[in-house]
């Protein structure tokens, strides 16, 4: 089952895998047989996430998973780019706490709905490196990050998983044409890490 936004749709792809799509073949490759069902959303905020899961279907399919994958709080923090004139000020801080306290919820709503199933949150890496701001914003979705695995801790089988650092070196050649999203490689990167720690965890 994989929720979320653009990542988990894969979307800047060009081979049309994803990280979804490395993971699902990474465990059959391991001998699991393996039905996927993706139900991100391109743009999706912890707001739109929240709402989603209210839907009767995504309910029942949230219900029936035994793994979860998710990516959710990129549209949040980053909004298009709007983050770079405000990462100095308290605006920040008002919208990590406002996605912490959603985030809540939505953790709180799949355990309702699934208390068995790990779910896997990957976590945000900076796709701005190579901006003027780009230094400065990479201490915020590390503090971000870090603050969504203290949230992740919280919760029963809540693992988050790190890209920060697959993009600190060479990010720019594992970005796709919009220096925003992973492209071919760098989804084949996070689809590894993720399985990486899937696997670890006996899964």
């Amino acid at each position: 089952m994989a929720l979320g936004d653009s990542l988990t749709r894969g979307f800047g792809d060009e081979s049309g895998v994803g990280y979804v799509g490395a993971v699902t073949n990474s465990l059959e490759a391991s001998g699991r047989q393996v039905e996927k069902v993706n139900l991100a959303v391109n743009g999706a905020k912890t707001s739109d996430l929240m709402k989603q899961l209210d839907q009767k279907e995504v309910a029942n399919q949230i219900a029936s998973a035994n793994l979860i994958l998710m990516t959710i709080g990129g549209n949040d923090l980053f909004r298009g780019g709007e983050a770079f004139s405000q990462y100095k000020t308290s605006q920040i801080e008002t919208i990590q706490n406002e996605y912490l306290k959603q985030l809540g919820q939505i953790y709180t709503k799949i355990r309702t709905l699934n208390r068995e199933a790990p779910i896997y949150h990957v976590a945000l890496y900076n796709p701005f490196l190579e901006e003027k701001e780009g230094p400065a914003m990479s201490e915020t979705v590390f503090s971000w990050n870090a603050a969504t695995e203290k949230k992740a801790n919280e919760f029963s089988k809540i693992i988050c998983v790190p890209t920060y650092d697959l993009m600190q070196l060479n990010g720019e050649d594992y970005l796709a044409s919009d220096h925003f999203h992973p492209n071919s490689e760098g989804y084949k990167w996070i689809g590894n890490r993720v399985s990486s720690v899937i696997k670890a965890g006996g899964e």
